[in-house]
Order: C-alpha cells, then structure tokens, then sequence
C-alpha cells in the first residue's frame, strides 16, 4: 500500500512524509513477523489498492483503515503471544499506533479517539479488507 502511494506521485508535503516514514517501517515489520513466523507465515497475501492510490483524500481514509485494521489484529492477538515475544510485538503495536494517530492527525480527525482499542480477531480484518477489495 504505502510503496503504491509513494511510487503513484500524487502525496506531497506531510502526507508524502508520512507514506514514506511509513513504507520504511511496515517493511521492518514484515521482515520481523517473517523471521518470527518462519514457514508458518503463509504466502504473502495479494493486494489491490488501485482506487485507494487515486489522490491524497483516498489514500488517507485507506492508510486509517488498514492503520486501524492493524493495531485491532495486533491487539486481538494479545493472548496468544509468549512471554518471549510480548516484548518485540508490544514495540511494533505501539509504532502501529502511532501511525494511526499520525495519519488521523493529517486528516484532521481525532487522534486517538478511543481509550483503549478494540481487539479483532484476524479473519475478521481480513475478512474485511477483502470486502474493502484490498486483498484477494
């Protein structure tokens, strides 16, 4: 999504700094969660942002979805991480997080708009950025 954003050319100013800021560490965090997961991670699931790239206004109210969208799985998952690794992933929630409230902030909504975040289980994210047409 954020390589799409930033290879498309159409965010300048804040939100291009953004997208890049962005880029950079979603891709630390997948080399994390793939090294983490070694073959349990499955393949890599194919994306469809197309409509979501077309000007800054779409690519703002998708990057607080998916943003959103990360930070509920992360928490959902909560219980199911060992004492081992609490740590690494609780540092990748939290810059999670924190991208939401930054993107939330460029599109002038509240930054963090609830006390504590819901969690979601990952079938249902997913099953919502399927609905999205975000991933297939």
């Amino acid at each position: 999504f954020y390589r799409g954003a930033v290879d498309a050319g159409r965010l300048d100013g804040d939100l291009r700094v953004f997208a890049e800021t962005v880029l950079r560490q979603e891709q630390a965090h997948a080399a994390f969660l793939v090294k983490r997961l070694g073959e349990r991670a499955g393949d890599r699931p194919r994306s469809e942002f197309g409509d979501a790239l077309r000007s800054p206004e779409t690519f703002r109210s998708a990057a607080i979805d998916l943003e959103e969208a990360a930070v509920a799985a992360y928490v959902g998952q909560g219980a199911n991480l060992t004492a081992g690794v609490i740590a690494p992933v609780a540092a990748l929630v939290s810059v999670e997080a924190r991208q939401a409230a930054w993107i939330r902030d460029l599109a002038g909504e509240n930054a963090a708009p609830n006390a504590a975040d819901p969690a979601r289980k990952p079938a249902q994210v997913l099953s919502d950025l399927r609905d999205k047409g975000w991933l297939r």
